[in-house]
């Protein structure tokens, strides 16, 4: 009916946002990033913007919370079940860190898989020399798909950029190896926002502001 039942706030002294949230058999998890380094990120800051994921029961209280980054800035924009855990997807620019050995050259976008205890399975960087990222992701019955915009056209998207922001799309298998990629857009700023997957195929939804596809 509306009625609130309860509330929580998470964080510190500095922005914390969550992006996104799941119901979960027992209770919910939700990500988002901090940059605090105190109040329920104590000790816990990697640097920069962190990307951050909290597990809580159904009351709200925090079961477990884990921080991903490095020195730079992370964000997790979209969290869903898996098989065993979390898959999560944002972006990061840090090297160091949860990235260390990576090979993100300016913002690369992420995908991480997680267990129900919050230990990382593996994780995955996505771009080129400019900005990349992930806003949302589902699953499919042989892997993931994740969408965003790229601002690329070398490493991973060589030869794909339309010219300016391009909407992307990426199929995962189920151990974060890029299957196939697409790009959508013109010579302006395009970008996915969410997706969805059914028996049919995959309807992706955003926005354009070019006008040749």
């Amino acid at each position: 009916n509306g009625n609130e039942i309860w509330k929580k706030t998470f964080g510190g002294s500095q922005l914390d946002f969550y992006q996104s949230i799941i119901a979960t058999s027992d209770g919910f998890a939700a990500v988002g990033a901090t940059s605090s380094d105190d109040g329920d990120v104590t000790d816990l800051h990697k640097g920069g913007n962190d990307a951050i994921i909290v597990s809580y029961d159904h009351d709200g209280n925090i079961k477990w919370k884990k921080l991903f980054g490095g020195r730079m800035s992370e964000a997790f924009n979209s969290i869903i079940p898996a098989d065993d855990g979390y898959l999560v997807a944002g972006y990061s620019s840090s090297k160091d860190g949860d990235l260390k050995g990576s090979t993100i050259d300016s913002i690369d976008a992420i995908i991480v898989k997680y267990d129900h205890n919050g230990n990382i399975e593996w994780k995955r960087n996505f771009g080129g020399k400019e900005s990349d990222r992930f806003n949302s992701v589902s699953q499919m019955d042989d892997g993931y798909v994740a969408v965003g915009y790229s601002f690329s056209n070398d490493r991973d998207l060589a030869n794909l950029n339309s010219g300016g922001q391009d909407a992307m799309m990426v199929k995962f298998d189920q151990y974060g190896n890029v299957i196939w990629k697409k790009t959508f857009g013109g010579g302006r700023y395009n970008e996915f926002t969410s997706v969805a997957e059914n028996e049919y195929g995959i309807v992706a939804v955003g926005y354009s502001s070019s006008n040749a596809s």
